[in-house]
């Protein structure tokens, strides 16, 4: 079997979960292993109803469909933060990240930068080829919190790979020069010899 068409992200379901239940510690099983064999896995939930979803994925078209301009106007400190795009080694993706988004002022804050006269309600019709739109939600460490591994995970047969490190001092150090030219900025940065 090629091993290609094998590889499948992960699908997890997080439907009718109580803490501690089986379901529970199932899903605390999957995520372990998504993370450790992908890195990554797709979440379903069916508790976010379809309108909501069709409304956000609206949104979001109505947010890029704004002229470059006007998206390059957030502007962040934070490595990924702010607007993200125009990068020729990923001419298809954009990002657009909000700093303090569970505070409801730096949610208007970023509005107003980007709708200064108000947000006019409008629907953008689009022909030729569908366009396909997907919402992804991080977490990310705070500045200050190390990422490092477990001790209990590391022996002479699992050796540590990188020392432990801040995640925002990473991302800072990826977009230097050193960073961009290294094979691998994570070891780079933070790999154990």
């Amino acid at each position: 079997m090629d091993g290609e068409s094998s590889l499948k992200l992960p699908l997890i379901d997080f439907s009718n979960l109580e803490s501690g239940g089986p379901k529970w510690e199932l899903a605390k099983a999957q995520v372990k292993e998504a993370l450790e064999e992908f890195g990554c896995f797709e979440a379903s939930f069916d508790k976010v109803p379809i309108e909501v979803r069709k409304g956000l994925f609206e949104a979001l078209e109505e947010l890029f469909n704004l002229p470059l301009e006007t998206k390059l106007r957030n502007v962040s400190q934070k490595p990924f933060h702010g607007y993200v795009g125009q990068y020729p080694m990923a001419p298809l993706f954009e990002s657009m990240g909000v700093d303090d988004s569970t505070i409801p002022q730096k949610v208007q804050d970023f509005t107003n930068i980007l709708w200064p006269q108000g947000n006019p309600t409008f629907r953008v019709m689009m022909s030729g080829e569908e366009v396909r739109y997907s919402a992804g939600l991080f977490s990310i460490p705070k500045a200050g919190y190390i990422v490092k591994a477990p001790e209990e995970l590391v022996d002479e047969q699992h050796p540590l790979l990188f020392n432990p490190f801040d995640h925002v001092q990473f991302l800072q150090f990826y977009y230097t020069e050193a960073g961009q030219k290294a094979q691998s900025a994570l070891k780079t940065f933070c790999g154990a010899t």
